[in-house]
Formats: structure tokens, C-alpha cells, sequence
């Protein structure tokens, strides 16, 4: 096992949020490493949005970002709304300067003289790759991006999925280990980066078993008959609403 190691990891989702894999394996390397969960960067439409509706506390959107520690070795770290994602320059130089002079400063914030471990989980994010002076490089497909409809909507390019496959391609390239969720990915990462790794989704035994333990049933499920069909786990597009309604 890996330790005192720093690892900056860009996650897609906010640490709050559904819990899925990437949440299982940082929370355990942060036993015995430092974790900076970096939460997705705004986009300059978003980020203007927020400040209109003053969603976010003025001092947040305003100050300079710093880590929070919110358990064991892991500190969560959000961008600044006034250093958003733009696809127009010089701005979009100038905030990519800024987040990563953001970045940096956060790494020291939490620690560790080395040279931190830097680990991707999206195609669009390889703009990030030597802003941290990182002294590796890990990629971690979940899925087949290329085929996502609604998750690169800052890319309105008319062959969307070539390009998101074509940012894919360039990470795989410099990555150093490539980290897959099925065979038919690992298939298809390998042509492109040799050390890529099969590592399937798993469970948290714990959990299933502790709610074994108690298997009353939910109140919430009482008035409903048999036979039932259930759903657990993100809703999204890859999920046929549709498809459940009529089963």
C-alpha cells in the first residue's frame, strides 16, 4: 500500500454527492496519503449564473481557494468562480494560469514535500497534466465517454464524439497508468496506453452486510405489492427512465 504519497485527483462530481467508486478508493488511500479531491471547474456560463443568483457565500466566490480537511488524509478543493472554464482567448490562457497557480498553492497547503501523484477521470481534462509538477500521470475510465450526450456540453462541436475521443487519445498518451472498469475498455484503452489495468467495480461489504444484519423493511416500501423491481445507483442519461416506467 501506498503511503505518505500526495495525490491531486479531479474528480467529476462534488465530494457531497452520490457516493461511487472514485469516493471508495481515495477515501482509503487518504488513510495513509494525503487526497486533494479537486471538484469539476466551473464554466464561465455557470459561474455567471451563480454570481446572478448569489447562490454561493460571497466570501467563497470572492477569496482565494483554500483545501478543506473533511476526513482522515482527504481535503476537498473547489476553483473559484472568478477563475472559470472559457473557451475564448486570452481568457481562457489567463484563467488556466490562474488555476493552476490555485492549484499549486493548494498542494503545499496540505503537505508533503514530494512531488504529487496526478489522477484524471475525465478526456477533457488533460489540460491540467504539468501544472503541478506531478511526477506521474494516472488516467481512470469508467466508462466510454465518447458516447456521453450530455456531459461535455461545453463542446459544441458537430462530431462530438471524435473529439472527446481525440482528448481521450492525447491522456492516454501521456499518462503513465491507465486505471479501466471493464474488458471491453481495457480492449480498447490498451491500443493507445500498453500499461492499462483491468480494476473492476466492487461493493462495500460492510455496509450490504450491516444492512443484512437488519433486514426490516423500509416503511417507505411497505404499501407497495409484489413483484418489485428496484434501482440503485446514479440517475443519468445512461439510464432508460422510460424503460423502468414500463417495466
Amino acid at each position: 500500500m501506498l503511503s505518505d504519497q500526495t495525490f491531486v485527483c479531479l474528480t467529476p462530481e462534488r465530494w457531497n454527492g452520490l457516493w461511487r467508486n472514485r469516493h471508495q478508493l481515495l477515501t482509503r488511500f487518504a488513510r495513509h496519503n494525503r487526497v486533494l479531491w479537486v471538484e469539476p471547474r466551473p464554466y464561465l456560463s455557470e459561474a455567471l449564473h451563480s454570481m446572478r443568483a448569489r447562490r454561493l457565500e460571497v466570501d467563497h466566490t470572492l477569496a482565494w481557494p483554500r483545501p478543506q480537511h473533511v476526513q482522515d488524509g482527504l481535503f476537498v478543493y473547489r476553483d473559484p468562480l472568478w477563475l472559470p472554464l472559457s473557451g475564448r482567448p486570452p481568457l481562457r490562457q489567463i484563467t488556466a494560469w490562474g488555476r493552476g497557480l490555485a492549484l499549486r498553492a493548494a498542494v503545499r497547503q496540505i503537505g508533503g514535500g514530494q512531488a504529487p501523484i496526478l489522477w484524471l477521470f475525465r478526456p477533457d481534462q488533460g489540460d491540467v497534466i504539468g501544472q503541478c509538477g506531478e511526477q506521474m500521470v494516472i488516467y481512470h475510465a469508467v466508462d466510454e465517454y465518447a458516447a456521453y450526450e450530455m456531459e461535455f456540453q461545453a463542446d459544441q462541436a458537430a462530431n462530438r464524439p471524435g473529439r472527446v475521443q481525440a482528448l481521450e487519445q492525447t491522456i492516454l498518451r501521456r499518462a503513465d497508468l491507465v486505471l479501466v472498469t471493464s474488458a471491453p475498455l481495457l480492449a480498447a484503452k490498451q491500443a493507445w496506453q500498453p500499461n492499462t489495468h483491468l480494476v473492476p467495480n466492487g461493493v462495500d461489504f460492510a455496509e450490504f452486510a450491516a444492512a443484512l444484519a437488519h433486514p426490516q423493511e423500509p416503511a417507505a416500501l411497505a404499501a407497495v405489492p409484489h413483484p418489485r423491481l428496484g434501482f440503485v445507483g446514479a440517475i443519468n442519461e445512461k439510464v432508460d427512465l422510460r424503460l423502468l416506467a414500463g417495466l
